[in-house]
Parts: C-alpha cells; structure tokens; sequence
C-alpha cells in the first residue's frame, strides 16, 4: 500500500513511485494518491467555497495528471486532499466521483480530514460515495475513535491512519537538537513549545 500525493515535490513523488512500479510491473500494490486544492489552502476552511477548492473540471484534471504520473489507468484510492463538511450535499464533486468511478479512472474515493477535526467528514460518509477516510490517528489523537471510527465500522468503509508516528516524533529518531531546512513545515510543527 501506498499513499502518494500530486502535492508531494508537485508530482514527483507520484512519478517516482510510478518508474518503481514500472520495473515491478509484476508487483501487487494498492495505490492511493491525493488531490491537492485548487486554491492551494492546507487545511480546509468551512468558508471556503467548493468551487474554488475542489471545482469538478479541477478533480478529473488532477485525477488524469496523477495517472500520467503513475503510469497506470486506474488509481485504486483518489482522494480530497483536505475536506469540510460543508462542501457534503455540492452536486458537483459527487457527479465528478460518480463519473471517475463509473469510467474506470479511480476505483475507490476517500477524503482526508483536517487535524482535530475528525467528525468532520461524517456527513460526507453518509452520502454513498466515500470509500475511505484518511484521519489523524496516533498516541497523541484518539478523537476518531468517539464518532468517526464506530459510523465507519458501521457503514463499511475503510480508515487509513494518518502520521500514526505523529510526523515522526514517534520513531524515536528525532530529538531537541534535530533541525530542517529553512521553509521546512517541520520547524512549525516541531517549534520549541512542542
């Protein structure tokens, strides 16, 4: 199982995996992989319109480059890359998903929920079209587990647990003195007051 993004070094980590995949063509792997928003906000905001972060001509676009990226015809898991409830009942991503489903693009759909925020896709899951939910899941967050992972259990659809290692915290690799490269989102993530 792998899980990519086209966000990831704009593409590369998508191309990458795909001239692997390409010398073991004989390899039997699940890939997942993300659309990034369109207008480039990490998370998402509930006031942030659907058709400027996720318009249906954007969703098939990604969707095509993704698979160009692969080398593949099918994506097994396309997902949200960020996701708000708020965007749930639009008539326009669920058309989208139907349409990459029913061609053959993607196999499955998924969202990947916002930090703290995991019964935030509750309502997206209650529509039939999510197949998977990507949701922060480790030592430090166990929120999922109050609504979130019972309405999975419920109605069959898959959890991939993100950075179960918290962004690596957890490896037992990183100490006080571990630096990054300035513009690294790890020096904001792992700043003194953690």
């Amino acid at each position: 199982f792998f899980d990519t993004a086209l966000a990831y070094g704009q593409g590369k980590s998508e191309r990458l995996l795909g001239q692997a995949l390409a010398r073991h063509p004989a390899a039997a792997v699940t890939i997942a992989t993300k659309i990034p928003p369109k207008n480039q906000k990490w998370p998402a905001s509930a006031v942030d319109a659907i058709g400027d972060v996720f318009p249906p001509d954007h969703l098939r676009r990604s969707t095509e480059t993704s698979l160009t990226n692969l080398g593949r015809s099918q994506v097994d898991l396309q997902q949200f890359h960020v996701w708000t409830d708020e965007w749930a009942t639009d008539e326009g991503w669920q058309r989208a998903v139907d349409d990459l489903k029913r061609e053959g693009l993607v196999r499955a759909i998924g969202i990947s929920l916002n930090r703290w925020e995991p019964a935030n896709g509750v309502r997206a899951l209650r529509t039939g079209l999510i197949d998977s939910v990507q949701v922060v899941y480790n030592v430090f967050d166990q929120s999922p587990e109050d609504e979130l992972f019972p309405l999975c259990r419920e109605l069959g659809i898959a959890v991939i647990a993100r950075v179960p290692f918290d962004e690596g915290s957890l490896t037992g690799t990183l100490t006080r003195e571990s630096t990054w490269p300035a513009g690294d989102w790890r020096n904001l993530y792992f700043a003194p007051e953690k």
